[in-house]
């Protein structure tokens, strides 16, 4: 027995240990991470929370958990969160609460806390909405269950103590906070100090006091008092739920300070000074509340308008606010009855609250800017009061509103700058944003003027201004005794800032704007001067002279008579616009510029007095790309300094291609004195165009050196050129040069060309006196004359039939003054040329030409035969009358050694070319004539046949008689006259095209008719004219037209490669195209037949459209996912006259799709063009599209097994691929098939029937699928034969053969063909046939 005791003894001691060793366990800091963590993850997770503490303590009398340092959070993201962190939680229960189902909490008690509040809070009231159904019981059942919803406890008591709550930026501090909740009520009892409520209140308020209680159908507000100082808010009253309406029964006050409406941010304003008393009153119902205020007030001291006295009354009613009454200073300022606006909007703005002034002083007006406003004056008429945001408040006024007595008062307010007696304000705003920020737009109007005036009032800075006034600054007078000349719109600051005075002018393309002779064309500015110190400051200076524009920045200093200091910027500009502005200033030698047609960058800076001999310019320029006699020049770049009439260049660098011209210039206007320094250096002769256009197979490197000095007493050159590794084709050829030196006023020349196959010297005497010192002598020696031809035509080098070589010699003495006079001569040992043949070639006998001092003694130069050859002969005086005839005759195959490009296949060119001198004028005469040339050209489709032309050509003119040839197996022709002149030939030539079949790609054609003409005296030449186009096709693809250039690419290669930055567009269009018979458009996806009218212009490379192409109906398809669609009615607008833009696109067509008519709608730009869907019986958009895409609808593929769904996605996906990776084109191209896969469906019609008997009206049918190869060939034009099978799937195998004749438009006959298999039963088939009429018509 006594070893029993001792077990049970044991026993409960062990027990005892136990619960003390748990007791302990339970509050460490350990346990209790474990337990709140277990919480978290497996009960509070699912609600959104989380919970954490340190530590754990539990009482089991009276039962009662306290939580130590815990954190709470509440809240699936960062805007809608809650957090709690306390030092502890009390946790109040009964014994029997552990037992019950829901978990009940008697008190729930935070000490020494903080709550942050990151959910936005919502009211239940929005009068923007309808609140008519808004019901209390509604409110109670959600604050309950927002409060208590997501907790699985039941909680009656709520208590915060020494708790800080921290919501929208603000806090504030609850002493106690209790929250009773039962079933039938909700009450509240707090008192809240240390708070501020930065987003609703800026004010220190001393407490807040609320006793609130919640019914289901009734609160009851006891209490609610604000109080702080000398100011206190009260309300008190009731809302009920009566017959589900909401009823109001409130009433309240307000006594106190005016600055205390600085803490709801109603006026952003530090100064309000003032005592206001107001009564308010709460009635009708929650929707539709009723609200009656009124005020009045004594002295009120503000930053915006002096008070003496002011009253009135305000009234909320249905959703708006009223003023029935509103005085200040007896009438000063006045608002009659009238409504502000629904009282959603007063947040924002104020709308038609109309304010009326009588005789109301500019000084309290502008109240807070009075001490630095410059005007002053009486305010009379009505303003309109815009807007009223938060501090901000803009007003409108009338058109009648006006400034009497008005004055403009210099800085000190002294003196009197300008009066006016009347200033009529019309549609003026002025925007008070707060006391030192006042923002002005006024229209003013008075004798004879009408100005826009922006004002800009900020503490004690203002800037007033006027833009877009128009003015003749020739008329408004002379700045500082310095004339200005020009008319245009201006803009005008007056500006004080920190006690500095300015006037800014902004001058917006102002005309013929002048300053001291400096004409500047259209100028842009913004100039700056300084009232005190009288400097002029210029900038973001933009000059437009001419068509060139200009930058500038710098100052004058009136101060200093004068004085200039600007820095000028051209970029891209011309050389004439340049001399335009500076003509004045500059010596007349300028002049010259004048005619450079080049376009130049520089940046210069000029300072000193404007005057000719003191003016300073430094600076640097470049001159782009340009001509000189034809011949592109440049980039080039200098730096340059021009002081006293003398200019110097140095750093001088002309480009050309790869290489450049280095060296340095001075000129001395007035003097006619210059001197150069000139280095060639890795240029390239094939950068030169006239080089490349006599030698264009020829490539050489070319250096050298020049020095040249010109004075009225002095002559000075040395210097050379050299063509270095000079090569055709690799094969390197000898070199050449030219070396250049002076003697005596004698500039001596030497040199070769490719060896010893050209050598010459001379002696060039720049004086009358010096006759016999001027001569050229040399020699010809061209052996090789393949070699030769190929510096002309590179294919050359490859014509195993071109053979020959010429040998002579040449010799020139003349006086430079009086060159007719000459004795030279020219003679031929050999002149042999043979090509495919043909032979041109002097014989045995030597041809010379002799003149002895003008004197022609011999001139008979005779090469060639029978069939080609070229006759010379001349007689007379040089100096007084002479004749030179030129009888020629060639096969018109000669032409192709200028080009690897032209090929003839027959024709002869014959002509006579006659060069004489009658009466002491000279005369040329030309006769040529082409008979019978047939020729293509590389990359130009087709052939040109039969070219007959007959040119006549005398002095510069030349004549166009005839000109007939066939292209594309019709007939073109021209006529017209070409005058020679400089830099371009003028041009007046009129076309004719009939029924030629034109290739625009490979494989697209247009067969066109019409006249036109091309004119010009200059570039760009222009083509106009009227075609019709008789038919056509566009078989290649659509991609191919879209390709840069298209077929007009090819075309370009025979225009220069390189267009300079100055020139103009070689050929501009101007054409109109008829379209008669329609133009196919057909491709893998579309057979577009097309008609309309188009209109281009434009250059030729890049055409400009304008027109519509209207689609022939029911003649054209496209296709859509492998479904055809039949167009019925389309059209493409160009309306691309003046951009680049897409045309617009209108197609509407129809496809039959299984049992659904699909249309289908193309609308919008062609990049961006939008595709629209629908269907007959109706569809959603995704059905429409998985039915063109797979073949069914999403309802059909719930039908369907599994093994069939995997087949359609198949079928699907393999159609797509046919149609996008074009696998049937070779099949198309070839033999005029197009093959098609597609699915096929069928209902199971059995499977549907049993379905039915069993399963009832609801039982689904089956979809059985296969997949149909079809296969189709047009055999006329009106005639279509298609076959088809299904292969596989879980349909029975069918063949099917159509035929579609289309005996109209609208009339078509379609028969069929059907043979069915069973899978069921072997060896049976059936076999079906068939037909239908089919009609088609429109109606609206």
């Amino acid at each position: 027995m006594g070893r029993i005791n001792r077990v049970v003894i044991l026993f409960f001691l062990g027990i005892l240990v136990a619960v003390s060793i748990f007791f302990q366990a339970i509050q460490t800091e350990r346990f209790s991470n474990f337990v709140s963590q277990k919480i978290s993850e497996n009960i509070l997770k699912k609600a959104g929370i989380s919970l954490s503490f340190k530590k754990m303590e539990v009482n089991l009398f009276p039962p009662v958990t306290v939580l130590k340092k815990i954190s709470f959070k509440m809240g699936s993201t960062e805007e809608n969160t809650v957090k709690l962190d306390a030092e502890s939680l009390n946790l109040s229960y009964g014994l029997l609460d552990l037992l019950s189902n829901k978990f009940n909490v008697r008190r729930l008690k935070f000490e020494n806390g903080n709550v942050y509040l990151n959910k936005k809070l919502k009211s239940f009231y929005n009068p923007n909405k309808d609140n008519s159904s808004f019901k209390l019981t509604d409110v109670f059942s959600k604050i309950k269950s927002n409060f208590l919803g997501n907790l699985k406890v039941d909680l009656r008591n709520l208590v915060f103590e020494r708790t800080v709550i921290n919501f929208l930026d603000s806090s504030l501090e609850a002493e106690e906070l209790k929250l009773e909740i039962s079933s039938s009520d909700i009450e509240a009892k707090f008192k809240l100090k240390n708070f501020k409520l930065n987003q609703i209140i800026e004010y220190p308020l001393d407490y807040l006091e609320v006793d609130l209680q919640i019914k289901e159908k009734e609160w009851r507000l006891n209490k609610l008092n604000i109080k702080s100082m000398i100011d206190e808010l009260g309300l008190s009253g009731s809302i009920e739920e009566l017959n589900n309406r909401n009823k109001l029964n409130l009433s309240g006050y307000f006594n106190g300070s005016l600055s205390f409406l600085k803490s709801f941010n109603f006026l952003k304003t530090e100064k309000i000074n003032g005592a206001v008393r107001t009564k308010v009153k709460v009635s009708g119902e929650f929707d539709k509340p009723i609200l009656d205020l009124s005020f009045s007030t004594g002295k009120v001291l503000n930053d915006y308008y002096p008070i003496d006295v002011s009253k009135g009354i305000l009234v909320y009613r249905d959703g708006s606010i009223f003023i029935n009454r509103l005085s200040v200073n007896d009438g000063e300022v006045r608002i009659k009855k009238q409504k502000l606006g629904k009282a959603s909007n007063l947040n924002n703005s104020f709308k038609n609250i109309e304010i009326e002034f009588e005789k109301a002083s500019i000084d309290k007006v502008f109240f807070s800017e009075r001490e630095q406003l410059n005007v002053k004056g009486n305010l009379f008429g009505k303003v309109k009061i815009e807007k009223f945001k938060g501090g901000k408040l803009s007003l409108f006024f009338g058109n009648r509103f006006n400034i009497r007595k008005f004055k403009f008062l210099s800085s000190d307010r002294k003196k009197v700058i300008l009066s006016n007696s009347k200033i009529l304000i019309g549609n003026t705003k002025l925007d008070i944003i707060d006391k030192n920020n006042i923002k002005i737009i006024a229209n003013l109007s008075f004798k004879n003027s009408n100005l826009k005036i922006l004002g800009d009032i900020k503490g004690e800075n203002y800037n007033f201004e006027s833009k877009n006034s128009y003015i003749d600054l020739e008329a408004l007078g002379p700045i500082y005794n310095t004339k200005i000349r020009g008319r245009g719109t201006f803009d005008l600051f007056l500006k004080s800032k920190k006690n500095k005075k300015k006037l800014n002018i902004i001058l917006k393309k102002v005309d013929g704007f002048s300053v001291i002779d400096l004409n500047l064309g259209i100028v842009s500015s913004s100039l700056e001067l300084d009232l005190e110190k009288f400097k002029l400051k210029i900038k973001d200076y933009i000059g437009i002279s001419g068509l060139s524009t200009y930058k500038g920045n710098g100052s004058i200093d009136f101060n200093k008579l004068g004085y200039i200091n600007l820095a000028i910027k051209f970029d891209k500009s011309r050389t004439d616009d340049g001399y335009r502005i500076f003509k004045e200033h500059l010596p007349k030698h300028y002049q010259r510029l004048n005619s450079i047609p080049a376009f130049f960058s520089s940046d210069f800076n000029v300072s000193g007095k404007l005057s000719r001999d003191k003016i300073k310019v430094i600076g640097k320029a470049r001159l782009f790309r340009f001509k000189l006699f034809g011949e592109p020049i440049g980039p080039i770049k200098t730096n340059f300094f021009y002081l006293d009439n003398f200019l110097n260049m140095e750093k001088f660098i002309v480009n050309k291609g790869a290489g450049a011209i280095n060296g340095s210039f001075n000129y001395k206007f007035g003097k006619n004195e210059f001197d150069s320094n000139l280095t060639l250096k890795k240029l390239k002769i094939s950068d030169f165009n006239y080089f490349k256009a006599v030698f264009p197979g020829l490539d050489s490197d070319i250096n050298g050196s020049l020095s040249l000095r010109l004075g009225k007493k002095e002559f000075f050159s040395k210097g050379g050129f050299y063509l270095k590794n000079s090569s055709i084709r690799g094969k390197v050829l000898p070199d050449s040069n030219l070396d250049i030196k002076s003697k005596n006023d004698i500039l001596i020349t030497k040199g070769s060309f490719l060896g010893d196959s050209l050598t010459f010297e001379s002696n060039l005497a720049f004086t009358k006196e010096k006759q016999e010192n001027s001569f050229l002598k040399g020699k010809i020696n061209i052996l090789n004359i393949k070699e030769f031809f190929s510096i002309v035509s590179i294919h050359n080098s490859n014509d195993e039939t071109l053979e020959g070589k010429i040998l002579g010699a040449f010799f020139a003495k003349f006086n430079l003054y009086n060159p007719l006079e000459m004795t030279s001569e020219l003679s031929f040992d050999e002149f042999t040329v043979v090509r495919e043949g043909k032979r041109f070639s002097i014989g045995d006998q030597k041809s010379k030409i002799k003149i002895i001092n003008g004197d022609i003694s011999k001139w008979n130069l005779k090469i060639g035969g029978e069939e080609d050859f070229f006759h010379s002969i001349g007689k007379g005086s040089l100096s007084e009358e002479f004749e030179i005839e030129n009888i020629f005759k060639f096969h018109s195959s000669w032409v192709e050694i200028l080009s690897s490009k032209i090929k003839v296949e027959s024709g002869v060119v014959e002509g006579r070319y006659l060069l004489d001198r009658r009466k002491g004028s000279f005369k040329t005469a030309l006769d040529l004539k082409g008979k019978g040339i047939d020729f293509g050209i590389d990359d130009i489709p087709g052939r040109f046949e039969n070219l007959n032309l007959y040119l006549l050509g005398e002095n510069e003119d030349f004549l166009i008689q005839k000109f007939n040839l066939k292209y594309g197996k019709g007939d073109v022709s021209l006529g017209g006259t070409i005058k020679i002149s400089l830099p371009y030939p003028e041009i007046d030539i009129k076309y004719k095209v009939s029924n030629s079949n034109m290739f625009l790609l490979d494989n697209s054609n247009v067969i066109i008719s019409g006249k036109g003409s091309v004119n010009g005296n200059r570039l760009p030449y222009v083509v106009k004219g009227e075609h019709l186009i008789f038919g056509g096709s566009i078989l290649d693809p659509l991609s191919s037209l879209t390709k840069k250039g298209g077929r007009n690419a090819q075309y370009l290669i025979y225009f220069p490669k390189e267009k300079l930055i100055e020139d103009q567009e070689i050929i501009n269009i101007d054409a109109t195209f008829d379209i008669i018979n329609p133009i196919m458009i057909r491709n893998n996806f579309s057979n577009l037949n097309f008609d309309g009218q188009l209109n281009v212009v434009g250059s030729i490379e890049e055409p400009l459209f304008r027109g519509k192409l209207n689609l022939i109906p029911m003649k054209s398809r496209f296709v859509f996912k492998g479904n055809e669609f039949i167009l019925k009615n389309g059209s493409v607008v160009f309306k691309d006259e003046f951009r680049r833009t897409s045309p617009e696109l209108n197609f509407l067509g129809e496809s039959v799709v299984g049992e659904y008519l699909i249309n289908l709608n193309i609308t919008g730009n062609a990049n961006q063009s939008k595709i629209e869907f629908s269907s007959t019986p109706s569809l959603p958009k995704e059905d429409i599209f998985s039915l063109l895409t797979f073949g069914i609808t999403t309802n059909d593929s719930q039908s369907m097994e599994e093994s069939d769904r995997e087949s359609m996605t198949s079928i699907g996906l393999g159609s797509l691929l046919v149609e996008q990776f074009r696998l049937n084109e070779g099949v198309t191209s070839s033999l005029g098939l197009k093959m098609s896969i597609l699915p096929e469906l069928s209902q199971d019609v059995d499977s549907n029937l049993l379905q039915s008997q069993v399963g009832g009206s609801d039982a689904s049918s089956k979809i059985k699928s296969s997949t149909k190869i079809k296969i189709k060939k047009k055999l006329t034009e009106k005639l279509d034969l298609s076959v088809s099978s299904t292969l596989g799937g879980s349909m029975d195998p069918t063949q099917e053969m159509n035929l579609d004749l289309k005996i109209d438009s609208n009339i078509s006959l379609e028969g069929v063909y059907e043979i069915k298999s069973s899978t069921e039963t072997e060896n049976e088939s059936t076999n079906s046939a068939g037909a239908d009429l089919k009609f088609n018509w429109s109606f609206k």
